[in-house]
């Protein structure tokens, strides 16, 4: 609903003839299915602040009924052996990021009365595929109104 209600009211301001563009990540299956108690992508940096040398690293949990992931962003000031949470980790960060597959946006865009022109991949007019991981619409408000529903 959050999604057709914002959907809608780019509608609602936008000119007819108007183009709204956007970019979403494309939902990728094989990184949804991680284990979620084990860390990936552990990352070193400086932090802007303090200059101190810490690691940052991620696990998340898929929920396919809300299509929402759960993402833990972890920062740790050490990861030599085994990661120690409460002890090494400085701060959690909890996010969720709803995925949104294709099909679901042409689906949605289509109810409000958009006209597709393009749905591609990266911002390089590549095919949606697991190789790619943004997809970018552009679409237009027709002349006429149009809605579906």
């Amino acid at each position: 609903r959050d999604l057709l209600t914002c959907f809608r009211e780019v509608y609602r301001v936008l000119e007819p003839g108007g183009v709204f563009g956007f970019d979403v990540l494309l939902p990728d299956f094989e990184w949804l299915r991680l284990d979620p108690l084990e860390r990936h992508a552990v990352t070193a940096f400086e932090h802007p602040r303090t200059g101190e040398r810490m690691f940052y690293s991620t696990n998340h949990d898929y929920d396919p009924d809300t299509q929402i992931c759960h993402i833990r962003l972890h920062y740790d000031r050490n990861v030599t052996g085994r990661l120690r949470p409460g002890i090494d980790t400085v701060e959690t960060v909890h996010l969720a990021h709803r995925q949104i597959f294709p099909e679901e946006l042409r689906a949605l865009l289509g109810i409000v009365g958009f006209e597709i022109e393009s749905q591609t991949g990266d911002f390089l007019d590549l095919a949606l595929t697991s190789d790619v991981e943004v997809q970018v619409l552009v679409c237009t408000k027709p002349l006429e109104h149009r809605s579906a529903f």
